[in-house]
């Protein structure tokens, strides 16, 4: 997993097809994650700091990392670009085996693409949010991320 650290990289999730990005390349604290197609940009390239735990950081703003919106980690809470620091909402784990990005707040919380419910796969622009870390119905992980070198 030191590897993740070295290098900026994409994070696909399969299920989509698309990547996690900052929507719109925005440049602001509480910009909204979403996902959005896996072209070569800054903004949907990523490195965790500290291997396979710690700050989540983006390319395009590299004093920008994945957070969660008011520090809060309910069902659905939103996944922002915010400034990097110490706070524990800032802070994730990656699970290798699984692809999931468990929060360092509270472990049974993952990074997940917003499910509609209605059966039909999300697409670029759809928001991400922290749900429990768990496979969707139908057998569909939007909570699963795999990198793309």
């Amino acid at each position: 997993m030191a590897a993740l650290a070295d290098d900026y990289f994409q994070l696909r999730n399969p299920a989509t097809g698309m990547c996690l990005a900052i929507y719109k390349n925005n440049q602001f604290n509480g910009a909204p994650v979403a996902i959005m197609p896996c072209t070569i940009s800054a903004g949907t390239s990523w490195k965790i700091n500290g291997g396979s735990t710690g700050w989540v950081q983006n390319e395009f703003w590299p004093y920008n990392c994945l957070n969660v919106w008011d520090a809060s980690l309910s069902e659905g809470s939103s996944v922002v670009g915010w400034g990097c620091e110490a706070a524990k909402n800032a802070s994730w784990s990656y699970d290798p085996s699984r692809g999931w990005l468990k929060s360092a707040k509270s472990p049974n919380w993952c990074i997940s693409v917003l499910d509609t419910g209605n059966g039909v796969v999300p697409g670029a622009g759809t928001l991400v949010v922290v749900k429990a870390c768990a496979t969707a119905p139908g057998g569909r992980d939007y909570a699963e991320w795999r990198p793309l070198s």
